[in-house]
């Protein structure tokens, strides 16, 4: 939706110099919103705002102050309980609001209720909310972590905004690449490793956390997570309140005052939202792209939506990984960013707003390996050390004995597992990402501290910290970059709620027939696990079985193939004459990492991104 900036010095008021860093910053944020800008400074605090008007267009600029001038905001994201806010604001607080806008009903909410604004708002959301009587700061990050928001000190000086690349346009905040993220993204794809960012001395505040900022210091607290698992929960009220719950944040998502759209990738997640947007009996326009618009086609006939294909050719694929590469000032994520960077900007040809499919196969089960990993973990505690599913696990996880279920998921879940770095990485790199034991202490962090929970319950958390964040990172990189709001309802926080407390078993289990002694790999790959079983039940009420059934997939590209066919050359003088590659992986290894077999050469991916983006941001 929008931009964030803000600066705030220890008790010095903001100088000229700092107005006009600021407007630099805020000018690199101009594709979140191209539509408005502003700043406000007032004693050692500045906020200012890049805004992309989706809700009262012709009201609600920002940074907004109350009339008073004692409270202002500068926010990114929406309110989807809006209406609800405002009656209680008016009824009980006598607050008489001057627009409709959603940016009003949080400022005052703030007003009214300080930091615990954030326990009462339903939706997506990242800002810097100010009280210059007392000058109390409160920043803030939704429950999932669908808007983003990053911070760092210069000095005295912390500064926050909605994007890295803005607070490396700050002229005093250095470039310092940060080995141990750096090892986690070639492990995993991922650019965050709790709240730490790809440079030294950036981070994140993290989902569901606010930090407030006041006379005794800055203090991070989380201010919500999953519920406990209730099993007295039946499947068919799961099933029901899935239903309901889905179709009303779907409801919620489509409140605009500009035209809506969808990212259709065909599958069950995208078609699901579709469906319940058609229920309405609102039209709306979809796009799909890649290897998957044909299935996204037939979805979009199935439901009655206007759609158009974007073809990802390998020209036009290219040119939008480079603009992401550049306008980022990161690596991308997955191969998909691209893709749905393509797609937001032929949505903005006629939306500005388009809903997505992320956080499905989180909160309902829709990984199957990953997900039964914690299975794995409760039979290897029991299992005879000369089972034959003792065996399975060496050849599936590299060895038969885990410290943890956390301990298991990283020696599955890895593109380069850490045994390997540590042969691989350069000394110096390898100390430097602490041999990668941050990894560890960041996913047993997210897995939870509930000692009543099994493996699977924790394995189920970490996916939903973890890998959401990535999904969610990735759709609003993307979706900004084209200057379209993308929304998920699949993350509103009362139906994660919900779906959270329904036991493990009601949302994958093991088809009939399946050998007892595979792991989860394995019955993976044979399509022996039965996942998302509501959301499939749902959705079988309303889309056919060819659509219910369809194998997972998202935005996939043939780009692994492009790597090591068409683009050969091309990745071979990259990898080889990067300066900053040489410095993280051992110049003699990278000939063999190059050449690996097309199982490994998904590891030329992340590599290319690493070279990329290190050359140009850590060049001599």
């Amino acid at each position: 939706m929008c931009g964030v900036l803000a600066i705030l010095t220890n008790d010095q008021p903001i100088t000229v110099d700092t107005h006009r860093i600021a407007h630099r910053m805020n000018n690199v944020m101009a594709r979140r919103g191209p539509d408005g800008h502003g700043i406000l400074a007032r004693k050692n605090v500045l906020l200012a705002h890049r805004r992309l008007a989706i809700r009262d267009v012709n009201a609600g600029q920002q940074p907004m102050v109350t009339p008073d001038g004692r409270y202002a905001i500068s926010y990114n994201g929406e309110i989807y309980n809006d209406t609800e806010l405002r009656r209680e604001l008016t009824d009980v607080h006598d607050v008489r609001f001057q627009t409709r806008c959603d940016t009003e009903t949080l400022l005052h909410a703030f007003r009214v209720w300080g930091k615990n604004c954030v326990d009462r708002v339903r939706g997506m959301f990242a800002f810097v909310a100010v009280d210059f009587q007392t000058g109390d700061v409160l920043i803030a990050r939704d429950r999932c972590g669908v808007k983003p928001m990053f911070y760092t000190r210069v000095g005295n000086t912390l500064l926050v905004a909605s994007s890295i690349a803005a607070l490396l346009e700050h002229p005093d905040v250095p470039r310092r690449p940060n080995f141990r993220a750096i090892s986690h993204y070639l492990s995993s794809f991922r650019l965050t490793l709790g709240r730490e960012t790809m440079y030294e001395g950036i981070y994140q505040l993290e989902s569901a956390q606010r930090m407030t900022v006041d006379a005794r210091g800055e203090r991070i607290e989380t201010y919500w997570e999953l519920p406990i698992e209730d099993a007295t929960i039946k499947f068919e009220d799961a099933v029901d309140e899935l239903a309901s719950g889905l179709d009303d944040s779907v409801s919620r998502r489509k409140v605009s005052d500009k035209p809506v759209g969808m990212l259709l990738s065909g599958g069950i997640d995208s078609a699901s939202i579709a469906a319940s947007m058609m229920q309405s009996g609102s039209g709306f326009f979809a796009c799909g792209a890649g290897q998957e618009a044909q299935n996204a086609e037939h979805t979009a006939e199935t439901v009655g939506c206007e759609f158009a294909p974007v073809d990802a050719t390998e020209y036009e694929y290219d040119r939008a990984w480079r603009e992401l590469l550049d306008a980022t000032r990161l690596p991308a994520s997955t191969p998909s960013d691209a893709v749905i960077l393509m797609l937001s900007k032929r949505l903005k040809e006629k939306v500005d707003v388009a809903l997505g499919g992320e956080g499905a196969d989180e909160m309902l089960c829709g990984y199957a390996a990953q997900h039964w990993a914690g299975e794995d973990f409760r039979r290897h505690t029991t299992a005879d050390s000369a089972s034959s599913f003792r065996l399975r696990l060496t050849q599936g996880y590299g060895r038969d004995s885990f410290r943890s279920p956390v301990d298991m998921f990283l020696a599955g879940n890895t593109f380069l597992p850490s045994e390997l770095k540590s042969h691989v990485f350069n000394n110096d790199a390898w100390k430097a990402a602490e041999l990668d034991e941050k990894i560890e202490c960041v996913y047993e962090d997210a897995a939870g501290k509930h000692v009543e929970e099994g493996a699977s319950r924790k394995i189920y958390r970490l996916i939903h910290r973890i890998n959401l964040e990535g999904q969610l990172s990735r759709l609003d990189t993307a979706t900004m970059q084209a200057s379209l709001e993308g929304r998920v309802p699949f993350t509103d926080h009362i139906l994660c709620e919900k779906m959270a407390k329904v036991s493990f078993d009601k949302h994958i289990r093991l088809r009939d027939g399946c050998d007892p002694d595979l792991t989860s790999k394995e019955l993976a790959a044979t399509h022996s696990l039965q996942t998302k079983r509501l959301l499939r039940v749902v959705a079988g009420e309303r889309l056919p079985h060819e659509i219910v059934d369809r194998p997972k997939q998202s935005f996939p590209t043939p780009v692994f193939d492009w790597m090591g066919g068409v683009w050969s050359d091309r990745v071979k003088q990259t990898l080889a004459s990067s300066a900053f590659l040489s410095e993280v992986i051992h110049p003699e290894l990278l000939p063999q990492l190059i050449a690996a077999p097309q199982s490994a050469g998904v590891l030329l991916w992340p590599l290319m991104n690493l070279a990329h983006w290190g050359d140009q941001e850590f060049a001599a």
